[in-house]
């Protein structure tokens, strides 16, 4: 008795009235002899693999491939789990890795700026002080020199208003002497006046004038130094 007959023949997929004769890899269907004509002439499903339905029960895992036709599921499934293979095992490690030195190397970064950072500021921080410091002690410097020299500009002042009173004294005593008589005259009176001694010496002011440093680029970077940079490429 055939053993696709009676009630243990397999019905085909697509008249559902025939008895299978033939089964498509494709679709994974069963075909009858004559489903199975206008299956593989249809446009749509002539590449599809049919082999014998006796042929595929023998050995439903074997690869049944046939020369010509679409390549064969056994094949497009091995090559679907080597696929996922490498996926899972190297391509997905490989850019988690990356991945994770770059999240690295973006820390790094920040610390590497946020200590460049610091270290420029305290240098800047350093420079104005020092610059404070010159500013404070030269201003008073010359606060302490300006008090120094102004007190021997008024003691000499002081000095030649002395010599001033003096003059106007013997200039009043010779106003009287004029209207004496000769023989009145006395030796002070003519002695006559002595006028090395009237000019006070005055004091001597050397005056230094400021003079500003260069401000230019080169200028100030031999005194704050290389500046930091970071550059993308």
């Amino acid at each position: 008795m055939d053993e696709y007959s009676g009630q243990h023949y397999v019905e085909c997929d697509n008249c559902e009235t025939e008895p299978a004769q033939f089964y498509c890899l494709t679709c994974q269907g069963h075909l009858c002899d004559e489903c199975k004509e206008t299956h593989v002439t249809r446009r749509l499903t002539q590449g599809h693999e049919v082999i014998l339905l006796s042929e595929y029960i023998k050995n439903p895992s074997a690869c049944h491939d046939v020369k010509g036709k679409v390549p064969c599921a056994c094949d497009i499934k091995r090559d679907l789990r080597e696929e996922r293979e490498r996926i899972n095992n190297v391509l997905i490690p490989s850019l988690e890795k990356i991945r994770d030195e770059e999240y690295e190397r973006k820390e790094s970064l920040s610390r590497k700026v946020s200590d460049m950072i610091e270290e420029f500021e305290n240098h800047c921080e350093n420079l104005i002080d020092r610059l404070t410091r010159i500013k404070e002690k030269t201003a008073n410097r010359l606060e302490r020199k300006q008090e120094e020299i102004s007190d021997a500009i008024d003691n000499t002042i002081d000095k030649i208003d002395a010599k001033i009173g003096k003059l106007e004294r013997r200039s009043s005593k010779i106003d009287d002497a004029l209207d004496w008589a000769s023989e009145d005259l006395t030796e002070d009176v003519c002695k006559r006046l002595d006028e090395s001694k009237l000019f006070p010496k005055l004091p001597i002011v050397d005056i230094k004038e400021f003079s500003p440093g260069s401000l230019e680029k080169k200028s100030l970077q031999a005194v704050v130094g290389e500046l930091p940079v970071i550059n993308l490429q």
